[in-house]
């Protein structure tokens, strides 16, 4: 068995999670979704910037667990 690749090195970074009415349509979701990409890539030049969307039926309790854990992501000690 081939060992794990080492992990790269620590960088900066942040996850914005958005929970969205679910009468908001997935083409509005998409062009704020392509305005805050266009506001990172200006506001941080250089910086990897990735946008992804996820539409599943309201109350999905994936969605609700990734919202809840996102509020509780904190630094790992020595990556400041």
């Amino acid at each position: 068995m081939a060992l794990p690749a080492p992990l790269p090195a620590a960088r900066a970074g942040f996850v914005l999670y958005v929970a969205v009415p679910e009468s908001t349509s997935a083409t509005a979701l998409a062009d704020v979704a392509a305005t805050l990409h266009e506001l990172a890539v200006d506001a941080l030049p250089g910086a990897e910037t990735v946008t992804a969307l996820s539409l599943v039926p309201g109350g999905s309790d994936d969605v609700r667990r990734i919202g809840e854990r996102l509020t509780d992501l904190r630094l790992l000690p020595g990556q400041v």
